[in-house]
């Protein structure tokens, strides 16, 4: 039986009690109901501090072993390697749920990008940090 079946009988029997006269009684009880839901609901709210905390965790881990990885790649400026960066920055960016992470980890891989590869045909495809998984297309002149 969860908390919230216990506090619904302890309700029942503190009307009950209040119905015959028992109002020290079923004061006491709802003092107990009281405290019950406040535990509960803290019990909760650190749950729930916690599953944040691992997402953050994750998402941290995700971001510096991601660019880490694709810096690796992009510092050997090696143009093989350039298709394997995209493909990381792709994947890990589809993870994040947090969208400031995700515009600093793409503003980070145009940076590597742009140090490592000045000359515009060269560079991996782009992408919108307004809308980071659309890519920007060269303007043709």
């Amino acid at each position: 039986m969860n908390n919230r079946h216990i506090i619904l009988s302890l309700n029942d029997i503190a009307n009950e009690l209040e119905d015959y006269g028992f109002f020290v009684e079923a004061s006491a009880l709802t003092s107990v109901m009281k405290r019950m839901a406040q535990s509960d609901t803290a019990n909760q709210n650190a749950y729930q501090a916690k599953i944040f905390q691992q997402e953050q965790d994750f998402e941290n881990n995700l971001y510096t072993t991601s660019i880490n990885q694709i810096a690796n790649l992009l510092n050997t400026k090696k143009p093989e390697n350039r298709d394997q960066a995209n493909k990381i920055y792709e994947d890990t960016i589809l993870q994040f749920k947090n969208p400031k992470r995700k515009m600093l980890f793409n503003k980070q891989f145009q940076q590597i990008v742009s140090r490592n590869f000045k000359n515009i045909s060269n560079l991996p495809t782009p992408y919108n940090a307004n809308s980071v998984l659309s890519p920007i297309q060269p303007k043709m002149q």
